[in-house]
């Protein structure tokens, strides 16, 4: 499932690349985007929370599109909480939290459609604490790499929908203690948003 989203992710980006070479035009309005909804545990992040929904998060953007390039440019910052389910004797769980900031390449391949199509690189702070224990905070809270590919609907000029996917790092090495069980772990979710821009 990952490698099929990775490829998705590095396919979407090479028909930017083309897409942005062709010389299609661009809109010539640069926009604000601000960005709300909700967000599903997906991979690894599944199994640190053992709970895929009730996350939610938001971004603020700045979408501009450069002359005689064709696709656009969306730059974000933002914020996003992937809750975790009650622990239990045998199984521990953790709460996802952290800022997160990027960009996306973004096209529109069809004229005809309201669809436009985004894939980027991406950085994270994941901030780990466990639940049910006293001071559960993880360490390995460094910046982290992402990258997200998604797909938007826009209903009209100013609002659209859409769901991107998310794929990150946050501990890329087991940990020196077995009982831990702690690494390697790729965080990944699954954002449905509604945007608004002005």
């Amino acid at each position: 499932m990952k490698r099929m989203l990775t490829t998705l992710s590095l396919g979407l980006l090479g028909s930017a690349f083309a897409f942005a070479q062709s010389g299609a035009p661009a809109p010539s309005t640069d926009q604000v985007v601000l960005s709300a909804g909700l967000v599903f545990a997906q991979g690894d992040s599944l199994d640190m929370t053992h709970k895929s929904s009730g996350g939610y998060g938001f971004e603020i953007g700045y979408q501009i599109a450069p002359k005689d390039f064709g696709a656009e440019v969306l730059f974000y910052g933002g914020w996003k909480k992937l809750p975790a389910a009650t622990p239990v004797p045998g199984r521990a769980t953790f709460e996802l939290t952290g800022p997160n900031a990027g960009f996306d390449l973004v096209y529109k391949p069809w004229a005809s459609l309201p669809v436009s199509l985004s894939t980027g690189p991406s950085i994270h702070v994941w901030q780990v604490e466990q639940q049910g224990v006293p001071n559960g905070k993880k360490g390995d809270q460094g910046l982290k790499l992402g990258w997200r590919a998604g797909v938007d609907y826009a209903i009209n000029s100013e609002w659209s929908v859409g769901l991107k996917y998310t794929l990150t790092e946050w501990k890329s090495t087991p940990s020196d203690d077995p009982a831990q069980r702690f690494g390697p772990y790729r965080p990944a979710y699954l954002s449905l948003q509604a945007s608004y821009r002005f």
